[in-house]
């Protein structure tokens, strides 16, 4: 049964799964985060394939990790266009620990984001949430897709799996 109003974790899941594979024009921001890590990495593996459907190449792909970002520089490799054409992606692993300070200049660049690259986010939040209430998390709600990947209850692993499979 779901939440007061809300989707089951496996239903939630599957709806972002579905919404990937029909492919179309990739979105300027994907912010995945929660505690089941098994759907978090399927997502972030699903989600680079449907950004740069030939693979990543040093011309078209920056990463960065939480405690070391400086929003400047990721904003700055947002800016910069993939050399080869195309698309480019620029993925900030561990966004739950991104400073505020430092989420502040990717939340102002949210608000024009480059149309040729995705700003992958993901964050596996079981020991430190993604603050819901920064300026960045809310201008993500408004320009991207912001998925959270809630702990699949027992009885919901199978179900899911089979629809996956399917």
């Amino acid at each position: 049964m779901a939440g007061k109003g809300g989707k089951r974790a496996s239903d939630a899941a599957r709806e972002f799964f579905k919404v990937l594979k029909k492919g179309g024009e990739p979105s300027p921001l994907y912010l995945l985060f929660g505690e089941e890590t098994f759907l978090l990495d399927l997502a972030l593996r699903e989600t680079v394939k449907a950004v740069l459907p030939r693979g990543i190449n040093d011309f078209n792909y920056d990463q960065f990790y939480g405690h070391e970002v400086i929003g400047d520089r990721v904003v700055s490799a947002c800016e910069t266009p993939a050399l080869m054409g195309g698309r480019r992606l620029v993925l900030v692993k561990e966004i739950q620990n991104v400073s505020t300070a430092q989420l502040q200049p990717i939340a102002n660049y949210l608000t024009n984001p480059s149309p040729m690259t995705t700003l992958l986010c993901q964050g596996q939040t079981a020991n430190k949430k993604v603050n819901k209430n920064t300026k960045f998390f809310k201008q993500a709600r408004k320009v991207g897709i912001v998925q959270e990947f809630a702990p699949l209850r027992e009885w919901e692993i199978g179900t899911f799996l089979k629809r996956q499979a399917a």
